[in-house]
């Protein structure tokens, strides 16, 4: 009996690759976007653009998502974020003369994971807005990157094994960088989301998810 208990675990069989298939575009399409973004801002010839710091302006993006357990998650998720920000000039968020912008983020966020031994594969989808303060940098010879960081709420409707309760709270850093795709205007970002129920449920493990994401501003 205390054998078999230590080998059934491998006699489990693999997910099949169609189970992992679920969101292609999701987990995928983001990812060679994120990648040729940064390319461009890499190797891009062309001149600085002016830094957006003073300006009111919408993107629209999405993104790959990622958990992992050196990110402190205990579920490994994968899965995509679809996004609209809203961004606009703050004087009360200035810091030692340094303007600032106010972005708001509303986001749908759909991930899967959670497959271990006999638990099947768990798709959930999250539902957040968010808010923060952005902060560019100055030097007109460079490309214009921001870093920013921010609090908001998260709404999901299962839970996982780190995220147990349907409303969460979500503060996040990020940082990024405006790049121009064939004479749009586009920012090329990465942020960290920590994803927990602020110590208001039986558990706060909290799911910390590593974003990459491209967006293009109108």
């Amino acid at each position: 009996m205390y054998r078999a208990r230590l080998a059934a675990p491998a006699l489990l069989p693999e997910p099949s690759r169609a189970g992992r298939g679920t969101f292609p575009l999701v987990s995928r399409l983001p990812s060679y976007l994120a990648v040729a973004a940064a390319a461009l801002a890499l190797t891009s010839t062309a001149p600085a653009q002016a830094s957006p710091q003073n300006d009111t302006f919408f993107t629209a993006g999405a993104g790959t998502v990622t958990t992992q357990k050196w990110l402190g998650s205990s579920d490994i998720r994968r899965g995509g974020q679809y996004f609209i920000t809203y961004s606009r000039p703050e004087p009360r968020f200035a810091f030692q003369n340094h303007p600032a912008q106010w972005v708001w983020h509303a986001y749908y966020l759909p991930t899967r994971g959670g497959a271990h031994f006999q638990a099947p594969f768990r798709t959930s989808h999250g539902f957040g807005l968010m808010a923060s303060a952005r902060y560019w940098n100055r030097a007109p010879q460079n490309l214009p990157t921001f870093i920013e960081a921010g609090w908001g709420v998260h709404l999901q409707d299962k839970w996982t094994d780190d995220v147990d309760l349907p409303l969460s709270s979500s503060p996040f850093i990020g940082m990024g960088v405006l790049v121009d795709i064939g004479g749009q205007e586009a920012i090329f970002a990465t942020r960290l989301i920590h994803i927990s129920n602020a110590g208001i449920g039986a558990r706060n493990r909290g799911l910390n998810a590593l974003v990459f994401s491209l967006e293009f501003k109108f």
